[in-house]
């Protein structure tokens, strides 16, 4: 099953979402998660994995503009053995914008065989833009592979001076810079939400 979710607002608007998930046995599950230009917007998301080789996918972006902030939090328990989750945010923040990003996996001691991958990755383009990250692990299991990390960085200088070298200006440099950055999560969506989103 895949799920989609998108929410381009406007930078006066605030929004709430929260979506609690409950995965079955052999049940497969995508999730693809959009938000941008809210001046306040917050995603919850809850994931209980209980089945046997149930599998979940999340792939999320968060864009902030100008003063505006952005908090995703996301929980994802494995109470079955043999399942495999995987998760990866990135924050695109601009300006005076703040991204958080809070992410928990709970691997309970009844889920042996269980793997988890959870990355969150950050690009800021102002010396003003900042993010906060929260990768949380809670293993009660010796027998799980479980993975988490973050990067934050900003646009790399020798890259954007490639490019121009090549004859490509400075505005398309930072737009190629821009998209290659946000592709794999955007390729992720059905390609009517993708002119919604770019």
């Amino acid at each position: 099953m895949k799920y989609y979710v998108t929410a381009k607002n406007n930078q006066l608007s605030s929004q709430i979402f929260s979506l609690y998930v409950d995965v079955k046995k052999n049940v497969s599950f995508d999730l693809s998660i959009a938000s941008s230009n809210s001046f306040i917007s917050r995603v919850n998301v809850g994931i209980d994995m209980n089945g046997v080789n149930s599998d979940i996918c999340i792939k999320s972006i968060s864009i902030v503009n100008d003063e505006g902030m952005t908090d995703f939090h996301s929980r994802i328990t494995h109470n079955y053995p043999q399942c495999v989750s995987s998760q990866l945010h990135k924050n695109l923040v601009e300006k005076n914008g703040h991204g958080i990003f809070s992410g928990k996996i709970q691997v309970h001691g009844t889920a042996f065989n269980s793997e988890a991958c959870q990355l969150c990755k950050s690009l800021l383009l102002s010396k003003k833009s900042k993010v906060d990250i929260m990768p949380i692990l809670e293993i009660n299991n010796d027998n799980v592979k479980c993975t988490h990390g973050s990067t934050i960085a900003d646009l790399d200088k020798n890259q954007i001076f490639y490019l121009q070298s090549r004859g490509i200006s400075l505005e398309t440099s930072y737009k190629m810079l821009v998209n290659s950055f946000i592709r794999d999560v955007i390729d992720s969506f059905p390609d009517f939400s993708k002119k919604i989103l770019l």
